[in-house]
This record gives C-alpha cells, structure tokens and sequence, in this order.
C-alpha cells in the first residue's frame, strides 16, 4: 500500500508546546539516542503531530544521534519521570497523543509515527501507524 503524501504546506497557525523531558544517552561510539517529551493544550491531526515533530526539532536542536524519540502529550502539565512504570503506562494511556521513533539504522521503516488520539480525543485502540520520516520532512 502506498505511502500517503504528506502536506508541505505550513499550517496558519503555531502549535506552541511544553517541552516536559529531554535528554541525551550515548551508548558506545556509535549509538546515541535523543528523548523528548512534549505537551499540547489542544487535539492535534496527523498533519499537524508531523509540524509539531519538526518544530521540536528545530527548536531544541539535538546534537547528532542515531535515534530519535519524540512523544507527544495532552494536557500533561510535568513530566512523569520520578513515578513508577506501572504509573507512567497510566499516565502514556491518559494523556498519549502520539509518538515517533526513528532509527538511522532502519532508513525504510514504513511505522514510525504512531497516533494515539484522533482530534475529538478518541483513544484509537489500536494506534494508527504512519510513515513519516524527519529527515525528509523538516527541512
């Protein structure tokens, strides 16, 4: 099934966001890994989690990695790093939005960014898959 093709064409309006984690690990010489959290006030579309992914990254510019995690929250007003993992699942499924996980060592992944929500607020049970690729789409 094809790909479907992703709009380039700027949204009217700035998604403003609350950056709730962000970190950097290395592992070895060639393995380093980029990690954030966001929140959003509102419900977002596909399009818009894609310009969210890229105004994150150009606003916080991380240093070179091998792999990306972007996760996206509603609502969310601080990170849950300090809880424990049964909590953060809790706190994934209430306030989740969507997520993105790129690995420069699989360059044709098709399921990358993952939805949660759709924009009245519906858990999706599953989540939505798409392909979307940062590399490409924010430049």
């Amino acid at each position: 099934m094809p790909s479907p093709q992703l709009s380039k064409e700027p949204l009217t309006e700035e998604i403003s966001y609350r950056l709730l984690k962000s970190d950097r690990r290395q592992f070895g010489k060639e393995l380093s890994v980029a990690n954030y959290a966001v929140s959003v006030d509102c419900l977002l579309d596909r399009p818009q989690v894609e310009q969210l992914i890229c105004r994150v990254l150009q606003n916080e510019r991380p240093a070179p990695f091998s792999i990306l995690s972007i996760e996206i929250f509603y609502k969310l007003d601080k990170s849950f790093a300090a809880i424990g993992l049964e909590s953060q699942g809790n706190k994934r499924r209430q306030y989740g939005l969507a997520g993105y996980l790129w690995n420069m060592k699989l360059p044709n992944q098709q399921d990358r960014l993952m939805v949660y929500r759709d924009v009245q607020g519906n858990i999706l049970d599953p989540p939505k898959f798409y392909y979307f690729d940062h590399t490409k789409a924010c430049k």
